[in-house]
């Protein structure tokens, strides 16, 4: 099944276009969309990051990469809760270094996983605000990432046909 991809880039401080089109796909996700925010790097960061570190090491990308699924119906008709994760470099025990960064989790999420290769995974109410939802995983993937990143971020939405 081929995979689409469409990528908006965003500012930090203007996210109406990504919040508008997760709230298009709440309810309509059906399992095969899903959003991933890295952050808008030169090519030279990029190249000299080198994307994951050592097969053997235990912390994961240098670059983080945030991803929300919608809340969907399975085919066995069980509703599937909104889930949201982060891959980054910070190793074990990110939920203390988003402490000291002043990150704080938005209300109502629990921590599903704090693997410092598999990275966050959070269970996200099925109202939540998708631009609180943005604004966490950003902030909470800047506090992470392994290499300097500005407000300039891509959300990229997929789908699978």
């Amino acid at each position: 099944m081929p995979i689409v991809h469409n990528a908006i880039p965003f500012d930090r401080s203007d996210t109406g276009e990504v919040v508008r089109r997760l709230l298009e796909m709440q309810g309509e996700a059906g399992g095969r969309r899903w959003v991933n925010f890295q952050p808008d790097l030169p090519d030279d960061v990029l190249v000299q990051a080198g994307g994951r570190r050592g097969m053997f090491s235990s912390s994961g990308p240098t670059i983080p990469r945030a991803t929300w699924l919608p809340s969907f119906t399975d085919n066995r008709g069980k509703l599937e809760p909104v889930r949201a994760g982060i891959e980054h470099p910070a190793g074990r025990d990110a939920a203390l270094v988003l402490k000291g960064a002043e990150v704080e989790l938005p209300q109502n999420w629990l921590i599903q996983q704090d693997h410092p290769r598999r990275g966050f995974t959070f269970v996200v109410p099925a109202d939540e605000d998708p631009g609180v939802a943005v604004d966490f995983l950003v902030g909470a993937s800047q506090a992470l990432s392994g290499v300097g990143t500005t407000d300039s971020w891509v959300a990229i939405f997929s789908t699978r046909s």
